[in-house]
């Protein structure tokens, strides 16, 4: 309502390639069978997934982390003070993730083992698929990124959507 506020042009959503979803795999065959081993277990694919295929999940941080860095660079840089994101758990918790050790004044961007463990804990906190709410604030701590889920819709079967793991 405020007109000092600037909106994307037509209001209309900007597609951004920078939060896209994590696949954990290509091969449908090798989903399916996560999936399946996840479902017998009682666990998120997702977090059967971190714990058999660690170097793989670092692989794919690793691979989304520059593209997350950017987005974030390009929604600083932008003049709406709110941009809302709808984008998958694993990819909002990166951004949590970096988020916090950018503050804690990381400058080292390669995801390691000893990263893992909260990035694990982080993506179980979320919703499986979500819209979250991103500004950057000015307080007494500083200035610095805050994300709010306000939204969520899980997609997968009904025994499978746990909010955490």
């Amino acid at each position: 309502e405020n007109p000092k506020i600037p909106i994307p042009k037509n209001n209309q959503p900007i597609e951004d390639e920078h939060f896209l979803e994590v696949p954990f795999t290509t091969d449908k065959q090798k989903a399916l069978t996560l999936i399946n081993e996840a479902k017998q277990k009682g666990v998120h694919p997702v977090k059967l997934w971190f714990e058999k295929s660690p170097d793989e999940v670092i692989e794919k941080c690793n691979e989304i982390l520059p593209k997350i860095k950017e987005g974030l660079t390009i929604l600083d840089r932008s003049d709406t003070p709110i941009d809302i994101i709808f984008t998958h758990r694993f990819t909002t918790a990166l951004m949590l993730w970096f988020i916090e050790e950018k503050e804690k004044g990381r400058e080292n961007w390669t995801i390691n083992k000893d990263d893992l463990p909260r990035i694990r804990e982080l993506t179980g906190q979320i919703a499986f698929t979500s819209i979250s709410e991103i500004r950057k604030i000015k307080d007494e701590k500083g200035e610095r990124w805050k994300i709010y889920s306000i939204a969520k819709t899980p997609h997968l079967e009904e025994k499978l959507r746990k909010g955490t793991f």
